[in-house]
């Protein structure tokens, strides 16, 4: 029996974020969903991510949040050997500049702009469902 892919959802924006959990539980996906990934570490702790397999099987993050950037996180988590693969990664915003898309490229992470084709979203995001890393 396959599992229920499990996503990570960071955005402070109370209507992204719930439109996105429903995006994500449309697809079957149990969501982890936090208002900045600093809300996000105080629940769960860093030795979550020492583990052998990924956490989660995706993260869904806004850029631009108290305390943290999306970028900042995705930063911080590859330095920490994060098991979630780049490409299940995804940093959503309103806008970037050069300097950030190149942040994003570097990382090997998915983009989209806010207002993200809702298609184009869930196609990705079952595509990396259908992908599920072994992480439960």
């Amino acid at each position: 029996m396959k599992l229920k892919p499990k996503g990570l959802l960071l955005e402070d924006n109370v209507f992204y974020r719930e439109y996105i959990t429903g995006i994500l539980n449309e697809l079957n996906y149990e969501v982890l969903a936090y208002s900045d990934p600093t809300r996000y570490r105080t629940c769960h702790p860093a030795q979550e991510c020492r583990k052998s397999t990924p956490c989660v099987d995706v993260i869904v993050t806004d850029n631009l949040m108290p305390n943290m950037t999306g970028l900042d996180y995705l930063e911080s988590i590859k330095r920490t050997n994060c098991k979630v693969p780049d490409t299940h990664k995804v940093l959503i915003s309103g806008s970037l500049g050069d300097e950030e898309l190149a942040k994003v490229e570097r990382l090997g992470c998915q983009y989209f702009l806010k207002l993200f084709d809702l298609l184009e979203f869930s196609s990705w995001l079952e595509d990396k469902a259908e992908l599920q890393v072994d992480c439960h």
